[in-house]
């Protein structure tokens, strides 16, 4: 993945409700070590419902770790669904629905590149199906592990294209989502305004 800005991004996976206890782990250490192992920011897991068949993954992290998250999740749910190796499989990616990411021509790279059988579907209905679409990827490990990749990098190219301007206005290194501290001086310059604000309110 050269070339692709390591700043956190996220990457979510569907996959069946039955199968996910297994990713958590007893008391939640088996999302715990992947955590560790991959070098991931966060793993979240949806809510079990009954009523639905699958529960979504949201991975968040620099590019690397996510793909890292992504091989020992996916060796993880092989071992539960007991899939015997060489055996075809499918792997379901929630993608935010955007031209660059879900156009004919960006999922029919994804499966040349790939060699995976990629497709593309709506999700649920009304405004959830304008959000988010599904993209199917069925075919060996190794080529279901590459089309991740592919859409890692891609989702990784585009949060970086649309945050590149808003995060270029400071001068030293920044990241989506990072927090910024108001200096003691920028306090002292506004507390005479909001003393004058202050006290006609209090009445003196």
């Amino acid at each position: 993945m050269t070339g692709i800005s390591q700043h956190s991004c996220e990457l979510k996976l569907l996959v069946q409700a039955k199968l996910a206890p297994a990713i958590i782990g007893k008391g939640g250490s088996a999302v715990r070590s992947i955590k560790s192992q991959s070098g991931v920011h966060a793993i979240h897991l949806s809510q079990n419902d009954p009523e639905l068949n699958d529960r979504t993954i949201c991975i968040t992290g620099p590019t690397k770790a996510l793909v890292t998250a992504f091989d020992i999740i996916a060796g993880v749910l092989r071992t539960e669904a007991r899939l015997k190796p060489g055996s075809e499989e499918s792997v379901r990616v929630l993608l935010p629905n955007a031209n660059s990411l879900t156009c004919d021509a960006a999922i029919r790279k994804v499966g040349r590149s790939s060699g995976a059988l990629v497709s593309l579907q709506p999700v649920g209905k009304g405004s959830a199906a304008t959000r988010e679409r599904l993209v199917t990827c069925v075919g060996s490990a190794d080529q279901t592990k590459r089309a991740v990749q592919i859409l890692v990098c891609a989702i990784a190219r585009r949060h970086e294209l649309r945050h590149r301007g808003f995060l270029s206005q400071w001068a030293f290194e920044t990241n989506y989502n990072d927090h910024f501290e108001t200096s003691e001086s920028a306090y002292s310059d506004i507390t005479p305004v909001l003393r004058r604000g202050a006290l006609p309110r209090l009445g003196r």
